[in-house]
């Protein structure tokens, strides 16, 4: 039958047993199963990457850079924004000194929300809303844009008036009318600290399911800002405004060049023996940016340092020990609904 000609299975399990020898196993799966099945890749001898987020929280993160560690595997976290021409092609105008030293990134990031599946909505399934599905893609964006190497996330605050927070309470799910348990829309603060020369970059993000409506994508630097006009079919225009004048650059657009890249990159780590640039190291802090936003929401929308919140995240498997993943999730529900 097909399942036997496509080698389609009914389980990780099965494959696993009767797949002996698999070069990297690539995980698309609800977020519920990412950890789960990228350590049971590992374990069985796998290179493994995983579709954004890594995980449902930080605290499941955690668990699969054990993992890493132990069975001295690659890992790849799957931020397909790293890896398409866009994105690729604004950073090369960066990189080049465009406009001096980058101050400051807004980045929305949004659409009317996944309505067609059931289990974005489910906070057990997908560990959060908006956030961790439309905003870590703009979190890792605004991160690669500045650096991955040459930047570290110090900070991050949920922004008033909306924070992180359900603003239509009710949605049609695949044509049923149901009460929204997770975030439909969160504005973020993340602020960065240049590694090697000290200075800062702060950036504004959205992740909505309820349309955008933060500023729209722009950086601004020492020497100037850029900002980004989507055209009809496969370019963009970037705008450049100066000291020395205003000008367009045309940059390619490919929504699928992300995928494809991902794959060629982490076939030549195996190949080339080098360990991924977007790792379980990478993936794991922006799952701690995104909980250190959640937690800046459910205290009251106050600023928390990066440090301030792996202390708390120690203090709280300490508490809570292999709950930790789960408790975290109840607390977000619990906070969100007594919002609504």
């Amino acid at each position: 039958n097909m399942m036997d000609e496509f080698n389609v299975y009914g389980s990780y399990e099965e494959m696993i047993s009767k797949e002996g020898d698999l070069d990297v196993v690539d995980i698309c799966l609800p977020h519920r199963y990412h950890v789960e099945v990228a350590i049971a890749s590992l374990k069985a001898g796998f290179h493994t990457m995983t579709e954004k987020p890594m995980a449902r929280n930080y605290f499941e993160a955690l668990k699969l850079v054990e993992a890493v560690k132990k069975t001295k595997k690659y890992y790849q976290y799957n931020e397909n924004w790293f890896f398409d021409i866009y994105h690729y092609s604004l950073k090369k105008i960066l990189t080049k000194g465009a406009l001096g030293e980058v101050l400051f990134i807004s980045y929305p990031a949004g659409h009317g929300g996944p309505e067609n599946r059931t289990w974005f909505w489910e906070m057990e399934a997908s560990g959060g809303g908006s956030l961790i599905d439309n905003g870590v893609h703009a979190i890792g964006g605004v991160w690669y844009l500045l650096g991955l190497e040459e930047y570290t996330p110090e900070a991050v605050k949920s922004l008033n008036p909306i924070g992180i927070s359900i603003r239509i309470p009710w949605r049609m799910i695949r044509g049923v009318p149901k009460k929204v348990k997770v975030e439909d829309d969160a504005h973020i603060a993340v602020w960065f600290d240049n590694v090697n020369q000290g200075g800062k970059a702060s950036s504004m993000i959205e992740g909505s399911w309820s349309y955008v409506d933060a500023p729209k994508f722009m950086i601004v630097g020492s020497m100037g800002y850029l900002t980004v006009e989507k055209r009809e079919g496969n370019t963009a225009e970037a705008k450049i405004v100066s000291g020395e004048g205003e000008y367009s650059i045309e940059i390619p657009v490919d929504w699928l060049s992300g995928f494809r890249g991902e794959i060629e990159n982490m076939c030549h780590s195996v190949i080339d023996n080098q360990r991924p640039f977007s790792n379980e190291s990478v993936g794991a802090e922006i799952q701690a940016i995104m909980d250190a936003a959640y937690l800046s929401e459910i205290w009251g929308r106050r600023k928390v340092t990066m440090s301030e919140f792996k202390d708390f995240s120690e203090d709280f498997m300490k508490k809570h020990g292999e709950k930790a993943a789960k408790e975290f999730l109840k607390m977000k529900m619990k906070h969100l609904i007594k919002r609504t």
